[in-house]
């Protein structure tokens, strides 16, 4: 009886720790190496406090490429990471439906319908010495994640 209770809660603690660790690596940062001169990471569910202290620990300004509510919201957290960003790149929001004084703060604010259209903005706005963050959050963050990594591994040297 007791080895029957024993082996009942080491599976209960297994699948815990899968559980945890399948967590872990849908919501933390993933790095992705670098593309044409940036630091590539992604952030799957991402905090908006979190992203604003993430914004601010990087050494360089960021080309971020996400969903507008994610980026309303981690702005509105706190303004001051305006002046770590490089670039907005929104796949699913009009961009101009920010406040007019965030927008005046960053250098290049691009809106699109889907993840696929921002790859040709990330083009045009890329820049040496530049960390480009990717974010998914919602319904499709595991689609859009998907096709954003899919991307990376087409054009990555």
């Amino acid at each position: 009886m007791n080895e029957k209770l024993n082996i009942k809660v080491e599976d209960r603690l297994l699948e815990a720790r899968k559980e945890g660790l399948r967590q872990f690596h849908e919501t933390s940062m993933r790095p992705h190496g670098k593309l044409w001169g940036m630091d590539v990471f992604s952030w799957r569910n991402p905090n908006a406090n979190l992203i604003s202290n993430t914004l601010h620990s990087f050494p360089f300004p960021v080309i971020w490429i996400g969903n507008g509510s994610t980026i309303i919201d981690a702005i509105s957290e706190e303004e001051h990471v305006l002046v770590n960003l490089h670039s907005i790149i929104a796949y699913d929001f009009n961009v101009f439906n920010l406040k007019d004084e965030w927008l005046t703060q960053i250098k290049n604010c691009a809106g699109t319908e889907t993840v696929e259209q921002t790859f040709e903005f990330l083009k045009m706005f890329k820049a040496p010495q530049t960390v480009l963050m990717f974010t998914a959050a919602g319904e499709k963050q595991e689609e859009n994640t998907k096709v954003f990594e899919d991307y990376l591994k087409l054009v990555q040297l």
